[in-house]
């Protein structure tokens, strides 16, 4: 027998699941721009990075030791826009 669809069967996530998404709940928080925390977001992802990192540092403004490969990424992302 199925079990009954319940309130119980809705999941809260803390974060979006896609960086579009996540961009747009940090941005209504931070208010940094949808497009700049989707770049960042994606650039923790290509990196391997976990996205607190971006989050933590550029939207917390919180003292986190650089992650060069990140911020790589995001520069050629943001030099890819203006072309």
């Amino acid at each position: 027998m199925m079990k009954e669809y319940d309130s119980s069967c809705i999941k809260i996530l803390e974060y979006a699941p896609d960086p579009w998404s996540q961009a747009i709940a940090l941005d209504e928080q931070y208010n940094y721009g949808v497009k700049l925390i989707e770049k960042g977001l994606i650039a923790c992802a290509v990196a391997g990075v976990n996205s607190d990192y971006f989050i933590d540092r550029y939207l917390k403004k919180l003292p986190v030791e650089i992650n060069q490969a990140v911020n790589d990424i995001y520069a050629q992302g943001l030099k890819d826009d203006r072309h």
